[in-house]
């Protein structure tokens, strides 16, 4: 919990589910009557553009990309850091994606570790992270259903799951890991289940942070 809110994250490769079942997670709670804000940082339409034009025209591929990590993790980290201190009136921050990618990159493009501690290490930890895992094949068949094929190759989703496994391979914090190949409603009720058994564990946690554990379970949804 970070200015009395309560920071929930959804990580994963592309087409593992993790928007999808962040905005039911968020629904649901919201329909508990809990102030509840979804939040996905993009990287930004400018930056975007100059990386693609610069890309056109440089070879040194780990360069251009040294740099592109730099800049993209500093906005995330800025965005993720102002709604956390904002004053807005909400108990529940769910983001989709939160600081593990940028730290993957970071890993990959950087020997110096000094840049990884200043830009990530000073961000608040989240209090539980689900981790959607899906088989590789699978994720990259919806994302091309979605016409989001372009965005990475199946080889491309392969590493970062096995940079993911390597991210998450000491559990840090308060990690759940969620089978998410299936429906969205098979996924959602597998989330629902370990959530409701971390709140029932983290009991006293909730009621400090003013989210009533017996108000959350009765009016979980039937399936």
């Amino acid at each position: 919990m970070y200015n009395n809110k309560y920071i929930i994250v959804f990580e994963g490769i592309d087409g593992a589910g993790k928007s999808t079942q962040c905005l039911k997670l968020c629904d649901m709670l919201s329909k508990n009557g809990y102030s509840c804000k979804y939040v996905n940082v993009q990287k930004s339409y400018i930056i975007r553009r100059i990386f693609d034009e610069v890309n056109n025209k440089c070879k040194d591929y780990n360069y251009i990309n040294r740099y592109e990590w730099t800049i993209m993790v500093y906005e995330k980290c800025k965005a993720y850091y102002e709604c956390l201190v904002s004053n807005a009136d909400f108990q529940i921050v769910i983001f989709d994606r939160y600081i593990y990618t940028e730290r993957i990159g970071l890993k990959r493009f950087y020997t110096d570790k000094r840049l990884y501690d200043v830009l990530v290490n000073w961000l608040p930890s989240p209090d539980i992270v689900f981790y959607m895992e899906i088989d590789c094949e699978e994720a990259f068949a919806r994302t091309v259903l979605r016409n989001r094929s372009s965005k990475k190759t199946l080889h491309e989703l392969k590493k970062f799951a096995n940079d993911y496994q390597l991210e998450f391979a000491n559990n840090e914090g308060e990690l759940i890991r969620i089978n998410s190949s299936g429906s969205i409603e098979s996924v959602y009720k597998r989330i629902y289940e370990k959530f409701e058994l971390y709140l029932r564990d983290k009991q006293s946690l909730f009621i400090t942070g003013s989210i009533e554990l017996d108000d959350i379970i009765p009016n979980a949804p039937s399936w």
